[in-house]
């Protein structure tokens, strides 16, 4: 496996990934006519639109040099100048459990460290499994809160990495 930066030419393997990560993901939480609406197309269009906007965006390529998995951030603000977030990070289920997350994890937190950022949030719907991986890696809870995907309101989980450092020594061992 390889981690890189994500060019212009990885946005159909990225939006692929996201599409199958949110089919195989939210499968028994968000309602299934949402996820049959999300198509291939629109998700290519939301990354090429992220590309645009200047998104970091790091993806993990099998050795056929295929997108099975991506990070990225949009380095905006939540509370304040020093914090920022990691908008979205998945990986393909045939891929999971074999330390992808957390290289991909530990990529970003150092570059948005590097830049200084002091705090990262994720945000992460409650019912989702990957909420125990953030909190592995020292991202604590912050506030749970009612969000509408599609005409469901679900709940999400805010985290956030407060000691930038100690987590991505963390997740370098």
């Amino acid at each position: 496996m390889r981690i890189r930066r994500a060019k212009a030419k990885d946005i159909a393997g990225i939006a692929k990934v996201h599409l199958e990560c949110w089919n195989s993901t939210y499968s028994n939480i968000i309602c299934k006519e949402y996820l049959k609406s999300i198509t291939l197309e629109k998700r290519v269009n939301l990354w090429r639109q992220n590309f645009e906007l200047g998104n970091y965006i790091l993806v993990a390529e099998n050795e056929s040099n295929q997108v099975v998995g991506f990070v990225d951030t949009d380095y905006k603000n939540l509370f304040s100048a020093n914090d920022t977030k990691v908008t979205s990070i998945y990986i393909l289920e045939d891929y999971q459990g074999f330390g992808l997350g957390k290289q991909l994890l530990r990529e970003i937190l150092i570059h948005l460290h590097k830049l200084g950022y002091t705090k990262v949030y994720v945000e992460v719907l409650t019912e989702n499994k990957s909420k125990n991986f953030y909190q592995h890696f020292g991202a604590t809870k912050v506030v749970e809160k009612e969000i509408t995907i599609g005409r469901q309101k679900i709940s999400e989980t805010i985290y956030v990495w407060h000691d930038l450092s100690n987590s991505i020594e963390r997740l370098s061992k």
